[in-house]
């Protein structure tokens, strides 16, 4: 069994911003936008959102998707 590992997701010809959203959401299972939205929240009520997105930009291994 292959064990289970976060990416970032990055899709040829589709406009991201980094691919942390889509590769939190294929990793737990649900729609990235709640992860998107939740990122927006914290930047707003705390400005933890942009910091914490930063950390897992640069933390997460990249994964091309060809889609």
């Amino acid at each position: 069994m292959e064990k289970k590992r976060m990416y970032k997701i990055k899709t040829p010809g589709i406009l991201q911003i980094g691919g942390v959203c889509e590769g939190l959401g294929e990793y737990f299972e649900k729609d990235p936008l709640l992860f998107r939205i939740g990122f927006v929240v914290l930047f707003f009520i705390s400005g933890l959102g942009i910091l914490i997105y930063l950390v897992t930009f640069f933390m997460m291994p990249t994964k091309i998707r060809n889609s």
